[in-house]
């Protein structure tokens, strides 16, 4: 297997060369270390990394802010910060607000492994979150009623192929726009006067769902004026719909691999599951925390000491305030990465409450 690349950015010669020793006794490849944001973006440009590692006071104009948002925005490669600069120093730079994406020198070595880790998997998750996008921007394109998506400020983020051959344009012409919407009713007619096909009568229907922690409005659009409305679209609608809503409320996680599995990361989803107030608030719990009933651990445990994926369904979890709720449990077959830590990856789907 091909080792992962990793570029180093430090300017202090003796901590880059421990950086690199950790990095390559772990089995990453150093291509080349950087001692400037500029000289860091020119060998980016050059070795094409899977990761940089910054420190954030460099040599030159250009600070590791800086050259990692140039990286990022040019280059797509995700980067994490190394600085003797504490929390409260760089308190207010949203480049640190995510968990393991800032490392404190002198830096341990399972602290820079960790950190590691976690920028490979969000790295995996964006890509399926992409993946998940392409596919629903499919599934919704089938679909004959308009549907619209709107962030907490009403502003639109997503359409349908059936928005456009209803208002007409081009899907870009809504994106990033303002959608006006009566809120105070859940479903409204509203008239359009349209260029070509003259005063349009539009029935919308809106339902909030939680997204990642954000309140998103999903739009339904009907044109009423138009003879193509069945039942069986209507039928059709609905179903997609309920698998939209599925999406959003599957909570996704990390496991340690073994016969006593941890939780190593973990979505917004999971944490407002089980009512957690933050998100360290759920790593290094093992299941059976999560579990109503000790005898349900038991009797999946011997699919935890599996390699292969496997789901279970009708469990019961208890969450912090003592809320009882039912889920399906579905795990991914064991991966090793890099570094030879083995883990799982699984998903937990609220059936009811």
């Amino acid at each position: 297997m091909e080792r992962k690349k990793i570029l180093i950015v430090e300017d202090e010669q003796i901590i880059a060369e421990d950086i690199r020793q950790t990095l390559e006794a772990n089995q990453f490849a150093v291509p080349a270390i950087a001692v400037s944001g500029t000289e860091a973006l020119q060998l980016v440009a050059e070795h094409k990394p899977d990761l940089v590692i910054m420190d954030i006071i460099l040599q030159g104009e250009m600070d590791g802010f800086a050259s990692a948002a140039q990286i990022e925005k040019s280059f797509h490669v995700p980067v994490i910060f190394l600085s003797a600069l504490s929390l409260n120093q760089l308190k207010g730079r949203p480049e640190i607000d995510e968990p393991f994406r800032y490392i404190l020198k002198p830096f341990k070595e399972r602290e820079l492994l960790t950190s590691i880790r976690s920028a490979f998997y969000r790295e995996i998750m964006e890509k399926k979150n992409s993946e998940l996008e392409f596919r629903f921007q499919l599934m919704a394109d089938k679909i004959e009623e308009g549907i619209l998506i709107l962030d907490n400020s009403g502003c639109v983020r997503f359409v349908n192929q059936a928005v456009i051959e209803i208002l007409g344009g081009r899907k870009e012409d809504y994106l990033g726009e303002t959608f006006s919407y009566p809120w105070q009713a859940e479903t409204a007619v509203l008239e359009i006067q349209h260029r070509d096909k003259g005063l349009l009568q539009l029935e919308l229907t809106a339902q909030e769902f939680n997204w990642q922690g954000n309140i998103w409005t999903l739009l339904n659009m009907r044109d009423k004026t138009a003879s193509r409305w069945q039942a069986t679209q209507h039928r059709h609608r609905n179903n997609i719909m309920q698998e939209i809503f599925k999406l959003s409320q599957v909570g996704n996680f990390r496991l340690s691999y073994g016969e006593d599995p941890v939780i190593l990361e973990a979505n917004s989803v999971m944490i407002n599951l089980f009512d957690f107030d933050h998100y360290q608030d759920i790593i290094n719990l093992r299941i059976q925390d999560l579990l109503l009933k000790p005898e349900e651990y038991a009797k999946i445990l011997k699919l935890f000491k599996g390699e292969d994926s496997f789901h279970s369904q009708g469990l019961f979890f208890k969450t912090q305030k003592g809320k009882i709720f039912e889920g399906n449990l579905y795990l991914l077959n064991m991966i090793e990465n890099n570094t030879q830590d083995k883990y799982r990856e699984g998903w937990l789907y609220q059936t009811s409450s």
